[in-house]
């Protein structure tokens, strides 16, 4: 069997695909499975890289046939060509950081602890933008609201609010976020960060 090239998905591509089925291994619907014009191959775009504040409910209203833009990454596994769709890789790290920083200062993210070393707290931001930042130490303290022991008491999963204190890209093109621990006075005051 011949496959033009022409009809085979290139890595980085930016396409529009349209659904034609969802992805629910287990019954659970986790992505969903896109087609594109002229091509030959589908992609699948994971619950993990759908673009929404609940990437859940997104895919639960994904309609058979619906155009989605994304763009495509292709990997080998285990000599299987594997083809994935992404709405999150479509929003770049500039964009993002512009977006962290014209915040207004005072604003508060909720975030969840990734990791905890010696230096400081790794976090990930909640929401629509799901990057990692630094809480480093000697930024833990300040204007927290934090007690010494929920400090001790910070470990993979916990619930946290931050504050952006720059958001940069460096000369690697990795986007790099400094953050402090805030005080969640309000739930009004609660932002999450959203790609949108």
């Amino acid at each position: 069997m011949n496959i033009e090239a022409s009809s085979v998905i290139e890595h980085n591509a930016i396409l529009v695909g349209k659904v034609e089925r969802p992805w629910s291994p287990k019954g659970q619907i986790l992505g969903a499975v896109l087609s594109f014009e002229g091509k030959s191959e589908t992609a699948l775009l994971h619950i993990k890289q759908v673009a929404a504040e609940d990437p859940s409910d997104r895919l639960l209203n994904l309609r058979i046939g619906e155009e989605v833009r994304v763009k495509i990454t292709i990997a080998m596994e285990n000599g299987v060509r594997k083809v994935r769709a992404s709405e999150k890789d479509l929003v770049t790290d500039q964009e993002i950081a512009d977006k962290l920083n014209a915040l207004p200062e005072a604003s508060v993210l909720a975030a969840s602890v990734v990791n905890v070393a010696s230096y400081g707290v790794f976090v990930e931001l909640d929401g629509a933008i799901k990057k990692k930042g630094l809480v480093h130490n000697k930024n833990m303290f300040e204007a927290s609201g934090m007690s010494l022991k929920e400090f001790g008491q910070l470990s993979p999963g916990k619930e946290v609010t931050v504050r952006i204190l720059s958001a940069r890209v460096d000369e690697k093109g990795t986007l790099r976020l400094d953050l402090a621990f805030a005080p969640l006075t309000f739930s009004k005051d609660l932002v999450k960060a959203d790609a949108g």
